[in-house]
């Protein structure tokens, strides 16, 4: 059950299933209760003439009593309704054709002299011949004197016949109910899904090298709108990355490229003989020893990269900017010692640096300024307090960057 669509329809299946399953419940309750108490009434409507006839009685001859009950028994009732006069004691005095009809068996009739003891209403549903019978229990009195009972007993047959009918609706639209719900579900969510789907294929496509692919980000659903410009970002970091990682691998080849060419033009010249004149030999060494520390820069340069894309993080000190600066102004005087050089500083300036790399770029930026600016160009070392943070700076008075490469200052090569 691998599919995110069967899964949402089988639990609002379930959760729907609950619903219906304690809806109905509750309405066959309601109605075996409604039903229930319509026999109920039907008894009651039964029984009141037949006790206002024995409340009208003002005899108190035992003989004529009971011929009083007989007729009572004998006394025509409702349709399916039996009547049953029990004596003071539970006796059985008499029953009507029908009470006789439905066949009550003992166990009944010992249910019938058990809630005869009582003085009051009473009523009882109880199961005999394979259905339900309610009986209602009713005090016959004459003049405040205790005669015996008055029940009178009806099947609820027609009761269970409609409450079974009631429980075949309710499964038939319960199931018909589930499953066009079901079905519904599992479109709806086919339908609310395709933008996963699509995120989906897209991502398989970036895997397979596609990285120009996108997802629709105009979605009606906030979360998979978010899903969607998310999934997009990430593809454009990935093709960013990707462009920018061919790019390097071509400049690096580019760079190297160039010194390693110089260098085997070089080393054709010694074997052809240039070895042999010591001002030949010490010009070609020079020039080979150039190229050497050009690719050891170069190099270093992409050892430096690679960490800084690997994560490698900046190794912070607290130290003097100052004499930094100052060292690296000693050893830009050192490689010219000819041209003006100035350093202006006023005291120490501490900073949490990292050491190494802070050296190289003051040392970038100091041959730099050496080689593209005029001999006669003046090239300052600065370093100053500026507020909460520290300043250095390497200035000259050179021609400057060109303004079409200065978009390109930072770019790796």
């Amino acid at each position: 059950m691998r599919s995110l669509g069967v899964r949402l329809a089988l639990s609002y299946g379930a959760g729907i299933a609950l619903v219906l399953l304690l809806l109905g419940g509750f309405l066959y309750a309601a109605l075996d209760r409604y039903l229930t108490g319509q026999a109920l009434t039907l008894l009651r409507a039964q029984a009141a003439p037949l006790q206002r006839l024995v409340l009208a009685e003002q005899t108190r001859q035992p003989q004529e009593v009971r011929q009083m009950l007989n007729q009572i028994v004998e006394r025509p009732a409702a349709t399916g309704v039996g009547v049953w006069v029990l004596g003071p004691n539970g006796q059985l005095i008499g029953q009507s054709q029908a009470a006789t009809q439905q066949g009550l068996s003992q166990d009944v009739i010992q249910e019938l002299r058990g809630i005869a003891r009582g003085r009051g209403e009473d009523h009882v549903s109880v199961m005999a011949n394979g259905q339900r019978f309610m009986l209602l229990l009713r005090p016959l009195q004459i003049q405040g004197r205790f005669l015996g009972a008055l029940v009178l007993t009806t099947s609820l047959a027609p009761v269970d016949e409609t409450l079974r009918g009631f429980v075949t609706i309710l499964a038939i639209g319960i199931g018909s109910t589930l499953l066009i719900a079901g079905l519904v579900v599992i479109v709806v969510t086919r339908l609310g899904l395709r933008p996963l789907r699509d995120v989906g294929r897209s991502a398989r496509r970036i895997a397979e090298g596609d990285l120009s692919q996108r997802v629709d980000e105009d979605q009606s659903v906030q979360e998979v709108q978010e899903l969607a410009r998310s999934f997009n970002y990430m593809a454009g970091k990935l093709q960013s990355a990707w462009q920018a990682q061919r790019q390097f691998a071509a400049d690096a080849s580019h760079e190297l490229r160039t010194p390693l060419t110089s260098l085997a033009g070089y080393i054709d010249v010694l074997n052809k003989g240039a070895k042999e004149d010591p001002a030949t030999l010490n010009r070609v060494l020079s020039t080979m020893s150039g190229e050497v520390d050009r690719m050891t820069r170069l190099v270093s340069d992409l050892v430096s990269l690679a960490r800084l894309d690997a994560g490698d993080q900046l190794r912070l000190e607290r130290m003097d900017l100052t004499a930094l600066v100052e060292d690296v102004y000693q050893q830009t005087r050192a490689m010219a010692p000819n041209r003006p050089i100035e350093l202006r500083a006023n005291g120490q300036v501490w900073a949490d640096v990292d050491i190494d790399r802070m050296r190289q770029v003051l040392l970038n930026l100091a041959d730099n300024a050496l080689k593209y600016t005029p001999p006669e160009a003046r090239v300052e070392f600065a370093v100053q307090r500026l507020d909460s943070t520290a300043e250095a700076s390497i200035a000259d008075e050179g021609p400057g960057i060109p303004a079409q490469q200065r978009e390109h200052l930072f770019d790796r090569f």
